[in-house]
Parts: structure tokens; C-alpha cells; sequence
């Protein structure tokens, strides 16, 4: 079956009227994947179910399918776009009006059909290369307007990262069964280059370093985008070298979850202290709030913010931040 491409148009709801009562939703998109033996398929779903990008095939276990569950495939290297609202009731026939926008280009979905079989709302199969495909992997906005009129504004949030682990899910059970994605597919598997950051403080030792890197590859299970703040150094253990810190509140994994070592508010901060690297131990862990470096005799201490909680139970001063020094051993907290 031919797979036909979204239509890129400009985003008209920039300036259209606003025709159905608008969904402005907040909450994140989320992924699921399964292999039951006979089918795989994987998804990922913006709040409220109205958008959904699915993929699926045979399992390459080679179980029969069943004749009473009938499942959802889609074809190598496609991707099913549904789309379900209160606005699209079913009809018959092909409809050309639905549009994604993905950043600042609208994408017409050339030919959705109504799913009478599975419930799917308004399905539009397209090639996993699609542009469409490649402008959400990298969206500040998606919105979903039908015709001219703006339905729905959905948030970005986990969009990226669920759509990447659902084509790759998808490329190892079809790699499985013998497929090869095509080099434009490919290269969408591989995912965004990750952003250098800013650089780390001259006159860190070259294997730090090179620990600090390990250390985020290992976090991330692959590359992550390196944001301000990532990385700081001091003499932390007093011994004339610069210890690296890195804190996690500053790095965006590429591969889901994006941020492993992040709670509701604190962030882990692996302290690379060369008296302990270089000895073959593991980095330090903290959980903070924001971490700075501040002179002390003999080198530096690290200034670690806290929650209200421990910083009334310690008595800290108003800015709730606890002093880490060196104790001859390890990092200790000072009371």
C-alpha cells in the first residue's frame, strides 16, 4: 500500500479564529510497548487521548495470530497517526481537513479514514521519514486545528522522548524479523545530536574528565544535552587538583527519562574526587537543590541547597544551604 506524505502548509493557527472550544492541556505525552508473541506494537499518547502515533507488526517470536483479538499493524517503517476528538464525530469516507502543526509548520493529514474497527478515531498511515515525523521530534508547540480552526494546543512535554522510544522499539522487533531501515529512517533513529553545553572549567585533569563523561553516557543509557550549570570544579579533597562536579539538574538525557536522577525538586550531584577516582572508587552522590563551590582553607567547599524541611531541622541560615567539606575521607555535611 502507497504511503502518502503530510502536506507541510503554514500554520494557520497562528492567525485563524478559534472555531470549537479550545483543550489547552498541560500534561505530558506517555509511551507503552508490548510483544505478546504474536503482534508487537508501541505508542505514544498526548493527554486526553486525542493525538496517538503507533506502530506496530508481527512479533518476531512467530506466534499465530488471533482471530478474535484482531490486532493493529501497521507496515515496515510506518507510522499511524489517530486522532480522536469531541469535534470529529465518525463519517464515512476520506477526510483531508485535520492538520498537525509541529513548531511553526502545519502538516495536512492527506487521507485520514474512521477506524470503525479498533475505535482509533481518524487514522493517516505515514512513512516514519515523514517530515511531519521529524519536525515533532524536535517541537516547542503541537496543536491540532481541522480546516482553519484551532481544536487543541498539546503540550511538548515527553513528546520527543516518546516518540523516539517508540520508533527504536519499533526498528529492533522489525529488525529482528529481518528488516533494514532505510538510511533517511535511520537517521531519525539515531536521535538529535547532544548540545555540547557550556565548556567545563580550564585545567580539570584529562581523566576526570573523561570519568564525568562515562558517568553521563552510563546515566543516560547514551548521550545528553549539557546545559549551563552542568559541571563545576574546586579542590574539594585538598590536593591541588581540580575535582570535576557534575549536577544532574543540568543534564537532559536523550533517551527517556530525560532526567534519571531528578525528584520532585532535588538532583543527584556526583562528586568526582580525584583522591577517590583515581583509586578506582565511584563518584560521590549528593541530592541538592543547586550546588555552588566556594573558597576555603586548602581548597574549596561545595554549598548544596535543601528543602525547607532539613534546612529548619538544621538550622541552616535563610538561604537553606548546607556546607560540604573534606574530612580526610569524604565529603562530609557541616552542621
Amino acid at each position: 500500500m502507497h504511503i502518502r506524505a503530510a502536506q507541510a502548509i503554514l500554520a494557520l493557527a497562528v492567525l485563524a479564529p478559534v472555531l470549537w472550544p479550545l483543550a489547552a492541556l498541560g500534561q505530558s505525552w506517555s509511551a507503552r510497548a508490548f510483544d505478546n508473541g504474536a503482534w508487537f506494537e508501541a505508542a505514544v499518547t498526548s493527554a486526553e487521548n486525542i493525538v496517538t502515533l503507533h506502530c506496530g507488526n508481527r512479533s518476531p517470536t512467530g506466534q499465530p495470530l488471533p482471530r478474535t483479538d484482531a490486532p493493529v499493524l501497521t507496515q515496515a517503517y510506518e507510522i499511524a497517526v489517530e486522532i480522536r476528538h469531541p469535534t470529529l464525530p465518525e463519517r464515512q469516507g476520506a477526510r483531508g481537513d485535520l492538520v498537525l502543526i509541529a513548531g511553526a509548520k502545519g502538516y495536512r493529514l492527506p487521507a485520514a479514514m474512521f477506524d470503525l474497527i479498533h475505535g482509533r478515531g481518524w487514522v493517516q498511515p505515514l512513512g516514519l521519514a515523514d517530515p511531519l515525523i521529524r519536525d515533532l521530534l524536535s517541537a516547542q508547540r503541537v496543536a491540532l486545528q481541522v480546516g482553519s480552526g484551532l481544536v487543541a494546543e498539546l503540550s511538548p512535554d515527553g513528546l520527543a522522548a516518546g516518540l523516539l522510544q517508540t520508533l527504536r522499539f519499533c526498528d529492533a522487533r522489525l529488525a529482528a524479523l529481518g528488516f533494514r531501515a532505510p538510511p533517511d529512517v535511520a537517521a531519525i533513529l539515531a536521535g538529535p545530536a547532544p548540545t555540547p553545553g557550556p565548556a567545563p572549567t580550564p585545567g580539570i585533569p584529562a581523566d576526570l574528565l573523561a570519568a564525568v563523561d562515562a558517568q553521563i553516557q552510563r546515566g543516560c543509557s547514551g548521550p545528553g544535552d549539557r546545559r549551563a550549570g552542568w559541571l563545576a570544579a574546586g579542590d574539594l579533597d585538598r590536593d591541588g587538583v581540580l575535582d570535576p562536579v557534575l549536577d544532574w539538574a543540568a543534564i537532559r538525557c536523550l533517551a527517556p527519562p530525560a532526567r534519571p536522577f531528578c525528584g520532585a525538586s532535588h538532583c543527584s550531584v556526583d562528586l568526582f574526587l580525584s583522591r577517590s577516582v583515581r583509586a578506582g572508587r565511584a563518584p560521590e552522590t549528593i541530592l541538592a537543590l543547586g550546588v555552588d563551590l566556594v573558597p576555603a582553607p586548602g581548597g574549596a567547599d561545595l554549598m548544596a541547597g535543601v528543602g525547607i524541611g532539613q534546612c529548619q531541622s538544621a538550622r541552616l541560615g535563610p538561604d537553606c544551604r548546607m556546607r560540604w567539606r573534606w574530612n580526610g575521607f569524604e565529603m562530609a555535611p557541616q552542621r
